[in-house]
């Protein structure tokens, strides 16, 4: 035998042992039958994955600004080897709309169909401000998770005007993306036992707007009872870019745009309903004064089936019993004040109101009592170019402040165990830093995605991936195994192991917050939380 049959024959075999791992390929679920297809993880390491399954009728016509439906059963095996369309969004590089509104689909990974497998299940819930994204392989594949047992789900739910317009009442309640959300949990919860994962051990972690949609489900009667844990990673509903008192006033000026100058909503609906999705979505951005999205989540207490029917932050403050594993990067701000302002930042304080992510001076005013003055003196003194305190104020407001405030609030309320984290990686190539811009000032906004996710699409354009003997795959393998463990137990740090070298304590005083730092030396710290530092600086700010 030569050399090019050895090559055939050991390609051959190896596709033959990546068939024998998903030998159950065809999976019956409770709407028709799929088959998956078999994968090879960058490891070598054999999983099956169902791509593009529906969870619930496609939003389209009559079902558009309509709360969920369920999907109708197919009868012949659905083909599962294609991602779903992503939900329309606007790409800000080009002002173009992409994707399509039959997007609410999900995917499945895992390495054993088998119904006895009874692997954890970890549901992942894309970021991007309520605007944009999608649970495809381009920024999250599976492959580092696969090196666990467990079965791994990314679900697609509607964005900006499409998944949030309201018009605070029952014609147009709001909040259909996280109601689509919910919907996909259902269908998880119901179904996932076939794909080998155990629907009472079921895991919802998400980063920014995921993380933010993470923390409502904990707090939702709609989604009580569908997951037993959550991950919590930059964001959560205190974050005042993840919500908004009233979507009434911004889905007028939608309309109106159109020459639409009726009052009567069930009118509105209907003409909205006919509007082609791509020039809802132009206009929309037109009247958005904000990159990203004014259309967000709401109180709905209005609705016929309310996702949160009372004050968002009311319910915050009450939070839930679900263990919860979360935290922040040490340079949130870094990558959003440096592209805004430069390293300079004259523009700044000639508006600070609107410099900084909207609404964020009015919750520290009201959160805090503190004053625009407050807040200047506070993160500048005398630095007013310090581009490192422009980087702080903004994460802080936009992310640090509101994740400290759930571990916060859980330790007074004495809830379940609350395991916090600070990501202070920031050597390789990060994923928020891949451009080198941002490079060895610190962690970013987005950084820990690298160690958690296999970026497909970033591969097709840079060629990089953490590769193993780095210190980026240590902090992977690190983070997976802890990650894992607390899907399965509950805790992240069971016992110690070639990975673990330090046992991650939780949270347990609400001002000196326990965390565990994420970098090359893996170890736990402790921080005065920012509540605590704000009333500080008030006490002294007052005093002669």
């Amino acid at each position: 035998m030569n050399c090019g049959q050895s090559l055939v024959l050991l390609l051959i075999m190896h596709q033959i042992g990546v068939l024998i791992a998903c030998k159950n390929n065809v999976v019956e679920t409770q709407m028709g039958k799929v088959r998956g297809v078999p994968e090879m993880s960058i490891e070598g390491r054999e999983f099956c994955s169902f791509l593009g399954i529906p969870y619930v009728k496609a939003p389209i016509g009559d079902l558009r600004f309509k709360d969920p439906q369920p999907m109708e059963p197919w009868t012949e095996t659905r083909e599962a080897m294609f991602f779903g369309p992503m939900c329309p969004q606007i790409l800000s590089s080009s002002r173009m709309v992409v994707g399509n509104e039959d997007c609410l689909y999900l995917n499945i990974y895992t390495k054993s169909a088998d119904s006895a497998a009874q692997q954890p299940v970890m549901i992942w819930i894309h970021g991007g401000d309520f605007a944009r994204g999608s649970g495809d392989s381009d920024i999250y594949g599976p492959d580092y998770f696969m090196r666990k047992d467990v079965v791994l789900v990314t679900i697609n739910y509607r964005l900006g005007v499409l998944g949030f317009l309201s018009l605070d009442d029952e014609v147009i309640s709001g909040n259909f993306g996280l109601k689509d959300q919910v919907m996909a949990l259902k269908w998880v919860k119901e179904n996932i036992a076939n794909f080998g994962g155990d629907p009472n051990k079921i895991t919802i972690f998400g980063q920014d707007a995921g993380a933010s949609s993470v923390h409502y489900l904990t707090i939702s009667p709609m989604s009580k009872g569908l997951f037993d844990k959550a991950i919590i990673q930059s964001g959560s509903v205190y974050s005042p870019w993840a919500r908004t008192m009233s979507n009434a006033n911004i889905s007028q000026m939608v309309y109106q745009q159109f020459g639409m100058g009726s009052s009567d909503h069930k009118e509105i609906l209907d003409f909205l309903r006919k509007v082609y999705y791509s020039d809802l979505i132009h206009v929309a951005q037109e009247v958005s004064n904000f990159e990203g999205s004014l259309f967000l989540p709401s109180m709905d207490a209005k609705a016929e089936n309310p996702f949160l029917a009372e004050d968002i932050l009311e319910a915050a403050d009450k939070g839930s019993d679900v263990p919860i594993l979360l935290g922040y990067n040490n340079q949130e701000g870094l990558k959003s004040s440096q592209n805004q302002y430069g390293m300079s930042y004259p523009g700044f304080f000639n508006n600070i109101e609107r410099s900084l992510p909207r609404d964020s001076l009015d919750y520290i005013k009201l959160r805090h009592s503190m004053t625009t003055e407050d807040v200047i003196r506070f993160y500048f003194d005398e630095q007013m170019n310090n581009r490192y305190n422009l980087g702080d104020i903004w994460g802080d407001i936009s992310y640090v402040e509101g994740v400290q405030e759930i571990a916060r609030q859980r330790v007074l309320k004495g809830q379940n165990p609350t395991y916090l984290y600070r990501y202070d990686f920031n050597r390789d190539f990060p994923f928020a830093q891949s451009s080198g811009k941002f490079s060895g000032i610190g962690a970013a906004h987005g950084d820990e995605l690298s160690n958690l996710f296999r970026a497909y699409g970033r591969e097709k354009i840079s060629m990089q991936t953490i590769m193993p003997g780095t210190l980026s795959y240590r902090l992977m393998e690190q983070m997976i195994e802890m990650w894992y463990n607390f899907a399965k137990d509950g805790n992240p740090t069971t016992s110690m192991s070639d990975s673990i070298k330090s046992f991650w304590h939780p949270v347990k005083d609400a001002n000196s917050l326990q965390y565990l730092s994420l970098d090359t030396d893996v170890h736990m710290d402790a921080t005065t939380s920012l509540q605590q530092r704000y009333a500080t600086y008030k006490l002294s700010s007052t005093q002669p």
